[in-house]
């Protein structure tokens, strides 16, 4: 899941590059209101949107792109 749009800025961008790149697929979950969009924040835990579980449900591998405070890029896995 990718927080988009003005919850983690940047993140719809980089979801759709690693798409168009990997020929994956993708969802992003992008808060476009020109308010308080970090308040449409959802933990994974709590995120059972039915058409982003269905996506994975039966995928091999799952890549998550998340934001981040600071200047240090960091690649997790």
């Amino acid at each position: 899941m990718i927080h988009g749009g003005s919850i983690e800025i940047g993140n719809s961008k980089l979801n759709i590059l690693t798409r168009e790149l990997g020929g994956y697929d993708s969802f992003i979950f992008e808060a476009l209101s020109t308010l308080n969009n970090t308040e449409l924040y959802v933990t994974s835990v709590n995120y059972d949107e039915p058409t982003m579980v269905s996506m994975v449900t039966d995928a091999k591998q799952h890549v998550a792109l998340h934001g981040a405070s600071g200047d240090t890029a960091v690649i997790s896995y």
